[in-house]
């Protein structure tokens, strides 16, 4: 049941979000206000599964609202959130198993090869 729930919620507010941008910019307001303990109960069951996809759908498709509305909190809050499910960006790198040996092209004795063509059956296509 909690399942259908939050993926009913998180269609809700995907297939709204847009209309915050056009002529029903005034049904689409009205639609999350009504809705928004619902949109939060959503928010609140992605996060608790961990589930990634799900958070990251419903904070972009909720983020236009909050700015309209001036909901910068429970915008910061949920970002935050979602954004703690996956890795870190500016965490530094793993380290790697073996070490990394840069990329050149095969070197050649002469600008042609045995057919006769520049670079053909060299490994490289132009």
């Amino acid at each position: 049941m909690e399942r259908r729930h939050l993926t009913y919620y998180r269609e809700l507010a995907r297939c709204t979000d847009p209309e915050l941008r056009g002529p029903g910019r005034v049904a689409a307001i009205a639609r999350f206000e009504t809705e928004y303990g619902n949109l939060r109960t959503a928010l609140r069951r992605a996060v608790d599964a961990r589930d990634e996809d799900e958070a990251l759908v419903l904070v972009h498709s909720l983020l236009w609202y909050w700015q309209m509305r001036d909901l910068r909190t429970d915008a910061l809050h949920w970002a935050r959130a979602a954004a703690a499910l996956g890795p870190d960006p500016f965490a530094p790198p793993a380290a790697l198993s073996s070490p990394c040996r840069p990329c050149t092209p095969p070197r050649r004795r002469s600008p042609r090869n045995s057919a006769g063509r520049p670079g053909a059956g060299c490994g490289w296509s132009n």
